[in-house]
């Protein structure tokens, strides 16, 4: 289903099986029937698509992957993550029988586990649930989004695809250098006219998140906005960890504390602190 709503098959135009397009001597591309969406309804498309998550069947992510750090001694040197160990059965390949989040040291560094970094999944995550919730838990959640100026920063974006596909056709093999130059050089000239025109640039608000209730009908509705507090206990694990990495957050973990890196996907200014650990010692 995502390579058909990725296809520019549903401009009309003729598409390979490696995905790139075929096109005339001109650079236009060859059409083979009507187009069922214009340009800009096309990559308006792509962009719903791009964030619908990919699943991996049965296979589950660790709900700390790739946000929860070690703040040992060497992470300053060699940063490395805190993993989430499920436990088993208590024999000699899983060790232990209870879960524990922990510091396994980073062996391609010849970095060992930190000592004493290992805690209850439990007891760790709902502390990283309070610190949250303390430093950022009553601001309004907001979104980076892009604001079309007019028609003219969409078709900016438009053309930004055309040069990306023209890439992706020389890159294939089905266009010579020659005539990669030519089509790049003819559509970098209409992208530079629109640039170069005032205010055709698109233009990048933070929007914020609405928690919107039974009735409403989505856009300029007059629900008020949703607390970052409120969006942690509305989601999943999962759907926190995509949230927590699209924002660019970390959070990093040790014997003195937790402490927390907003990145820039993250508008809101947060009253930074640290939560102790020390009850979480390992046993």
């Amino acid at each position: 289903m995502r390579s058909i709503l990725t296809s520019r098959s549903l401009l009309g135009e003729y598409v390979r099986a490696d995905g790139t397009v075929v096109r005339h001597a001109d650079g236009s591309p060859v059409m083979i029937g009507e187009p069922v969406l214009t340009e800009v309804e096309w990559l308006q498309l792509q962009e719903v698509v791009s964030l619908v998550k990919k699943t991996q069947g049965p296979r589950r992510v660790s709900p700390v992957r790739g946000f929860l750090f070690c703040d040992g001694p060497g992470a300053a040197v060699a940063p490395h993550s805190l993993y989430w160990t499920k436990g088993g059965d208590g024999t000699a390949r899983t060790r232990s029988r209870t879960a524990r989040i922990r510091c396994d040291g980073r062996k391609a560094t010849g970095l060992k586990p930190c000592l004493g970094h290992s805690w209850p999944p439990d007891m760790l995550y709902g502390l990283m649930e309070a610190a949250f919730k303390f430093q950022a838990g009553r601001i309004p959640v907001q979104e980076r989004r892009t604001v079309a100026d007019g028609s003219r920063a969409l078709q900016v974006a438009v053309l930004d695809g055309r040069m990306a596909e023209l890439g992706a056709e020389f890159k294939a093999g089905h266009l010579s250098a020659v005539e990669f130059a030519g089509h790049l050089r003819e559509v970098a000239r209409q992208r530079e006219e629109l640039t170069n025109a005032p205010a055709a640039k698109p233009v990048e608000q933070w929007v914020a998140v609405r928690k919107h209730v039974p009735g409403c009908t989505g856009g300029g509705c007059p629900c008020p906005a949703m607390t970052y507090a409120e969006w942690w206990d509305a989601s999943t694990p999962e759907e926190r960890r995509e949230k927590l990495l699209a924002w660019g957050v970390k959070v990093y973990a040790g014997t003195r504390g937790l402490r927390f890196e907003y990145g820039k996907g993250f508008p809101a200014q947060v009253q930074l602190s640290e939560s102790n650990l020390n009850s979480l010692s390992c046993t």
